[in-house]
Parts: structure tokens; sequence; C-alpha cells
């Protein structure tokens, strides 16, 4: 439940903010996986339309490619627009908020 009020916290903070709202990536626990490169890392990203993902991201630091796990993906106003044990693809960081995890699980 303490995730949940985290998450709805940062959606409603980022609404009362201007129209721009910053990226953001609030990460922790970040644990080394089995392959070399391979971390584990919680974290909420909150993106500039207001929407906030929240997850555990598998993160691959020699090509940033990063896969979201066990995720929920909240609208502006904390609804639940997307949710799922395994995000169907991994990707590259897009966003602010993206590059900002990439850059807390790997240096940089």
């Amino acid at each position: 439940m303490n995730q949940k009020l985290a998450v709805l916290t940062a959606i409603l903070a980022s609404s009362v903010t201007t129209a721009v709202a910053a990226q953001t990536a609030q990460v922790s626990n970040i644990q080394p996986l089995e392959k070399p490169g391979l971390y584990m890392a919680r974290a909420v990203l909150q993106y500039s339309d207001g929407d906030a993902l929240q997850a555990d991201f598998r993160v691959y630091c020699p090509t940033a490619m990063i896969r979201p796990t066990n995720y929920q993906l909240f609208d502006h106003l904390g609804h639940i627009k997307k949710q799922g044990s395994w995000w169907e693809t991994s990707f590259q960081p897009q966003y602010s908020s993206e590059r900002q995890l990439v850059r807390s699980v790997c240096g940089g």
C-alpha cells in the first residue's frame, strides 16, 4: 500500500506543477543479476504527461536496454492504464526519466 501511495503522491505533485512537468526517476534497491552487466532495480518513473511507471526494471548496462517487470502504469489521475508481470519487449531509454534510471543503475 505504501508503494501505491508513493506513486499517487508523485502523480499528484506532477499534476499541480506546470504543463511541462519534470521527468524524474526514483530508483531504489539495485541488485546485480546472473549475467554480467544485468541489474534489477525498483523504480518509479514520472513522465511529462503525468503518467507514472512503477516497476522492477531489468537494466542491461552494456546496451542500456530496459524491461519493466511486475509493472503498473498509472495515468495523471492515478488510474491504472496498464499492468503486468513482463513488458512485451525491452527498449532503449527515450525519455529523460528512463535515461535517469539507466544512469542511476549503470553509473555515468
